[in-house]
């Protein structure tokens, strides 16, 4: 699932309330100044389908099934539910408070660094996005919502009307095919006081849960326009790693990358050189920003052309930034994979990533050139509302960019390593 916000619409308040949006969404990559995020996006549902960098726990995509399953089952909500769309919303937020409690009451969910915080656990019934919207993609793609429904509202209902007609229903012991109501049908039972009044609830797995779990992300196929890969990278590791991802730092690390087959060291190897040219150009970006704010001493200013020099140096290193032959074809070939991958790919972002490549290879960094290039690309994306060369948008947010892009790698690491964990754990 991808952050879309469009920079094009609207005022300056409406840029204020959706940067406010963002800082509490905690998704540093969404302010795509640049205008490189479909890129970015391209290759995370390429290499990692079914993510988001929303998510949360692994285990909300078992608390959503649960949560329709048990108002569908509670006469008093599912009655109020199928009011209007209004009231349904309101009984799936009433829900959500109680999963939010049972979580507390762990004591453990939503721990400091974890990075697995407890959706709602501030916001409570105002809580704007509910966990059914954040894991709405991921439960389609893992085929945890089986049917056609279009929305977290469309299934409930139908979870609610099988609920009803099958309480009306006398059983028949010679029904071999029950109904759907949209769920996989090896859906793994919540806990028997699930939601209760004094249920605890943690971010824990258990060895059945993480079982379904891995097998669900194994049916996520990769989004891509052609065939390019056989299998995501998620596929990949828990196949061939079974879920151990040695807490690497990268979806690039060595510890796998002279192994996974070759269409998937293909797209790394490319993800991995484009992530170290965008990274740059939010480096050189925030190098310009820092001289435009002139509040203060100019340490912000020396500290993010430092930065920058560091950089620098990094892609001088032989074998980076596609330079691993002679006429420099590995690049070609980045152009070509992003067309199998994405082709809708708005070409102006493609002229930016090559022209950029191009002042890094002839080492003008921090020239003109290179801060014209950064100026005009956010110009041209966002006109009045660019930071570079308009001070009234600096007003409104003057906070610098972060473009050293993980590809949801952090969400699937840890999303890895819990269901790794819940398989360990005692079986008896």
């Amino acid at each position: 699932m991808t952050t879309a916000l469009s920079w094009l619409d609207g005022d300056i308040g409406q840029r204020r309330r959706m940067v406010e949006m963002l800082d509490a969404l905690g998704d540093k990559g969404a302010l795509d100044e640049l205008g490189l995020g479909t890129i970015r996006d391209t290759f995370a549902d390429a290499l990692f389908p079914a993510t988001s960098t929303q998510h949360s726990a692994i285990r909300y995509l078992l608390f959503v099934p649960w949560m329709f399953r048990y108002i569908a089952q509670d006469s008093s909500l599912r009655t109020r539910a199928m009011r209007d769309t209004r009231s349904m919303r309101g009984v799936r937020a009433e829900v959500n408070v109680r999963l939010v409690e049972a979580l507390r009451r762990s004591g453990t969910a939503g721990a400091r660094g974890s990075g697995r915080r407890i959706i709602g656990s501030d916001a409570g019934a105002r809580l704007k996005q509910l966990p059914s919207g954040i894991y709405w993609t991921a439960l389609a793609a893992l085929q945890i919502a089986t049917g056609a429904d279009p929305s977290p509202e469309a299934l409930l209902s139908r979870v609610i009307h099988v609920a009803s007609a099958t309480s009306r229903r006398t059983p028949d012991p010679d029904d071999t095919a029950p109904v759907s109501d949209g769920l996989s049908w090896n859906l793994p039972a919540p806990p028997t006081d699930f939601l209760s009044d004094d249920s605890i609830l943690s971010f824990d797995l258990t060895p059945s849960e993480a079982d379904f779990l891995a097998e669900h992300f194994l049916l996520a196929r990769p989004v891509q326009a052609t065939a390019v890969l056989d299998q995501s990278m998620t596929s990949w590791l828990i196949l061939r790693r079974g879920c151990d991802t040695a807490d690497a730092g990268s979806a690039w690390d060595p510890a796998w990358s002279g192994v996974v087959p070759d269409d998937l060291r293909r797209v790394l190897t490319h993800a991995r050189d484009f992530n170290l040219l965008a990274r740059g150009a939010g480096l050189q970006y925030n190098a310009i920003l820092t001289e435009a704010l002139g509040v203060g001493d100019d340490s912000d200013a020396r500290r993010a052309h430092a930065e920058l020099d560091q950089w620098r140096q990094e892609v001088q290193v032989p074998g980076t930034l596609w330079d691993r032959d002679h006429d420099h074809e590995d690049f070609a070939d980045f152009l070509v994979l992003l067309e199998e991958l994405n082709p809708r790919i708005r070409p102006a972002a493609l002229r930016f990533v090559t022209d950029w490549l191009e002042v890094v290879r002839t080492g003008a960094v921090d020239s003109a050139r290179a801060r014209e290039r950064i100026a005009r690309r956010e110009t041209r994306l966002k006109g009045s509302r660019a930071r570079l060369t308009h001070s009234a948008a600096r007003e409104v947010h003057a906070g610098l960019v972060d473009m050293d892009y993980s590809f949801r790698w952090p969400v699937v690491r840890r999303h890895l390593n819990d269901i790794r964990a819940g398989q360990e754990r005692d079986r008896v």
